[in-house]
């Protein structure tokens, strides 16, 4: 019983917020397999340079929380986690378009960002 009470103290957007980001991370987690097997297949890059690039999103992350939790603050959330995620959507794409490896860098870096705005 006293469980139940717990759950219900929170406001909603934290429901919200925390349904995004499980969607988010799960997603991304379905992807990186694939996007590393992607890239030896297609691009011919050496698996160090695989891990890099697959590696940068964790860096990407890290700046993103702090960076993401100052935008949030300035501005309306729901207006962040929106632009996050179309950014996120372009990204995908742009992981499809593309043949050079800083592009990539720069493509899994920003990815990074979005997953923790």
């Amino acid at each position: 019983m006293r469980i139940r009470n717990r759950f219900t103290e929170f406001h909603p957007i934290v429901y919200s917020m925390i349904f995004g980001s499980v969607c988010m991370n799960i997603g991304f987690g379905m992807v990186v397999p694939y996007f590393a097997i992607y890239l030896g297949t297609y691009t011919g890059l050496d698996p160090v340079s695989i891990g890099l690039i697959v590696g940068t999103t964790s860096i990407g992350s890290l700046v993103g929380g702090f960076l993401g939790g100052t935008l949030s603050d300035q501005f309306r959330r729901k207006k962040i986690m929106l632009v996050s995620l179309v950014v996120a959507s372009a990204i995908y794409a742009g992981f499809m378009l593309q043949d050079y490896a800083l592009l990539l860098v720069c493509l899994t870096l920003v990815m990074g960002f979005c997953t923790f705005f």
